[in-house]
């Protein structure tokens, strides 16, 4: 909990309410100050779809990893 909060932090968002999203390939999505729940219910069925995270995969499997930050 305590990793997960100074991340957030890290993220430096200054209204609220705010979410952070992050998908299994590491993809984020930041969502603050939100009025509408409709892109914020939208986002994890898009970063769900297993296509983004199986091309990945593929591409780790055939040319290695990428290089870290």
């Amino acid at each position: 909990m305590e990793a997960s909060t100074q991340a957030f932090h890290g993220e430096q968002i200054t209204q609220r309410p705010a979410f952070v999203l992050t998908d299994a390939i590491g993809d984020e999505a930041v969502f603050s100050g939100l009025g509408r729940v409709a892109p914020l219910a939208a986002t994890p069925d898009a970063m769900l779809m297993l296509a983004d995270t199986a091309g990945f995969a593929s591409f780790a499997a055939h040319c290695g990893a990428p290089p870290k930050a």
